[in-house]
């Protein structure tokens, strides 16, 4: 199976695009808060959005769960030291100007709650490439994955 460019590519080009949204975690050390940065790396306008995993702790970032992110910005904000479970990922081709705002209002990675998903239910639904993140996990130690939903 080859993974080059080809019509047979596991990646469709909106998956390769949403790729290359950079997301950073800075640790500055263990009694300051994380800083995140997501980075739009892409030429065009992305919704990023963030979800907190309710079940593994109950703090969550000082952030709206959702925003436009322009090509090529950046935003950087902090979540609490106790912040135990979540996610990020960018959203694609977006209109949040049509009723009802859903999931189907995003080509690409779009929840439940338009613009600012739901802090419960807005997950981030299929196609979408998620930054997963476990801080403070087994051992006191921070987890990270990519994963393609």
């Amino acid at each position: 199976m080859s993974y080059g460019a080809s019509s047979n590519n596991i990646f469709t080009k909106p998956q390769l695009l949403i790729m290359k949204v950079a997301v950073i975690l800075a640790v500055a050390g263990s009694a300051l808060a994380r800083t995140f940065t997501v980075y739009n790396a892409c030429p065009f306008t992305i919704w990023p959005a963030i979800f907190t995993d309710l079940n593994a702790g109950s703090s969550v970032p000082a952030i709206e769960n959702g925003w436009e992110a322009p090509a090529y910005s950046k935003r950087s904000f902090t979540v609490p030291d106790d912040w135990k479970s979540g996610r990020i990922w960018g959203r694609t081709q977006c209109d949040f100007s049509k009723a009802p705002v859903d999931i189907k209002s995003c080509l690409t990675g779009g929840c439940n709650g338009g613009l600012v998903c739901d802090g419960r239910t807005g997950v981030g639904l299929p196609p979408v490439t998620f930054a997963e993140f476990t801080l403070g996990g087994t051992g006191q130690s921070d987890y990270t994955d990519v994963s393609l939903g």
